[in-house]
This record gives C-alpha cells, sequence and structure tokens, in this order.
C-alpha cells in the first residue's frame, strides 16, 4: 500500500477546516449579487436567514456544554455575521414592501404576522442580540443537564437542516422561483453532500449527520422546483406567443413572403 506524503494529507485537511469554515458563506454571495443586480430582494425569503441565524447561536450555545471541532464553531461566527450583511441588502432595496407587510419596528415582542418583517437594519440587530443573550443565559444555567444541552443542539440542527423550507415554501406560494439564486442552492446541495460526508469521517454528533442528510433533500426539492415552475412558465408563454402570430395584419405577412 502507498503512503500518502504527510504534506498532501496536510493540505486536505487545511483545505476540509476551510471549506467547513467559510465555505457555508458562498452561496448566499450569489444571492446577495443577485439581490444587487435586481435591485430587489423579492422571490427570496428573508426567513431562510432567521432560520440560519437562529441554529447558528443555538449551536455556539451548544458547544459550551458539548465542545465539537472547532472549525464548525469559527462556521457559526462568520455565517451569522455573512447573514446580517445579506439581510441589510434586503432591506436597502425592499425596506417598504418588507414593512408594508409586517411591522415598522422591533418592540421585543413576538408577533407572527410581522416578526422579521421590520423596515429597519437596526431592529434585526437587536432581535438577534436578545436572542443570543436568553439562550446563552439559559444554556449557562442548565450546563450542568445533559439532556438540555443535547436538545439545545438537537433544535439546532433541526433549524439548519430545514433552512431551505421557507424558501421551498415561498416559492410555492408565488408558483415560481423567480428571484431566487439558483446556484445558491446548487451551492446548498454541492455543501450539505460535502457536509454530510465530513461529519461521517469526522465521527461528529449523530445530529449532525441526521441534519446534512435532511437538508441534501430539501435542496433537491428546491431544484425539483426550479424545474417544474420553467415549465408551467415556458407552457403559459407559448400560446400568447402563438396567438401574437395568428393576429399578425395579413398585409405584415404579405410583405414578409414577398421579400422572401
Amino acid at each position: 500500500m502507498v503512503a500518502v506524503p504527510a504534506v498532501v494529507l496536510w493540505v486536505v485537511e487545511v483545505v476540509s477546516v476551510l471549506a467547513i469554515s467559510l465555505g457555508g458563506v458562498v452561496p448566499f454571495v450569489f444571492q446577495y449579487i443577485n439581490i444587487r443586480k435586481t435591485r430587489s430582494s423579492k422571490g427570496f425569503s428573508t426567513y431562510v436567514i432567521l432560520e440560519l441565524i437562529a441554529a447558528y447561536v443555538l449551536r455556539i450555545c451548544f458547544w459550551f456544554g458539548h465542545p465539537f471541532e472547532t472549525p464548525l464553531l469559527v462556521q457559526c461566527v462568520t455565517m451569522i455575521v455573512a447573514l446580517l450583511f445579506l439581510q441589510h441588502a434586503c432591506i436597502t432595496y425592499d425596506a417598504e414592501h418588507i414593512a408594508s407587510s409586517g411591522g415598522s419596528h422591533f418592540d421585543g415582542t413576538i408577533d407572527l404576522k410581522t416578526f422579521w418583517r421590520w423596515a429597519h437594519f437596526k431592529d434585526y440587530v437587536t432581535a438577534v442580540l436578545l436572542f443570543a443573550v436568553v439562550s446563552g443565559s439559559a444554556t449557562l444555567i442548565m450546563i450542568g443537564v445533559p439532556a438540555f444541552v443535547e436538545t439545545v443542539g438537537l433544535v439546532s440542527l433541526l433549524l439548519e437542516a430545514s433552512l431551505g423550507l421557507p424558501q421551498f415554501v415561498n416559492n410555492f406560494k408565488n408558483k415560481s422561483t423567480e428571484g431566487m439564486s439558483v446556484a445558491m442552492v446548487g451551492c446548498w446541495l454541492s455543501g450539505d453532500i460535502f457536509k454530510t460526508t465530513y461529519f461521517v469521517l469526522r465521527s461528529a454528533p449523530t445530529q449532525f449527520f441526521v441534519c446534512g442528510l435532511l437538508q441534501v433533500g430539501v435542496d433537491i426539492s428546491i431544484l425539483l422546483q426550479v424545474v417544474m415552475y420553467s415549465r408551467t412558465s415556458f407552457t403559459a408563454t407559448s400560446p400568447s406567443r402563438a396567438t401574437k402570430v395568428l393576429h399578425t395584419p395579413t398585409k405584415q405577412l404579405t410583405r414578409t413572403t414577398v421579400m422572401a
């Protein structure tokens, strides 16, 4: 059996660590670019941001009671910062639209109709900080109770596993995937497959592996929506094109025939 050089193993290890720590940001870069390009966030569900931030805050709390690998902890911090940047972009271009269907400010209460639908970025930061303080305090108080710590970890992973569900529901309601970056979902899928494999190889807690499998399933479902709604859109526009040709003035058709 041929021995693998130590340098090669080191490079593979470094690449894996960087991919886990920073790779989660890449998909949302595509959505950020799409929002800047179209100057609109319509079609993208900001509840994806809400779910992921909550998941990563809880995962940091879980780390205090059940330490896991450092790259996964770094991933939590980088993702929270990146997601807040993405939320800022959404607010920048669609503040009036978001406020019209939600509340103008976060007052500390939870109203499902207006929560995470505010017009000012500072309200989102305040909500995240408040959630971090409450969940962090609860973890420190209950850190000696294994069942509580494991539950925090499980909830965190279930939230992350369902990150695509708000987007799936949003696409289903609109019967369209317009405004959503397909490249973002493609990155989700490839990243989740890689991440799930990493969890298995590194013997991460079982919750991480289950989370990865659920994420892969949701990613595939969203990509199937892209195909389905693209076909529906094409079918819907085809008759109108045919009608346009049928109603073309006779003189114009005659001129075209003469020129041919």
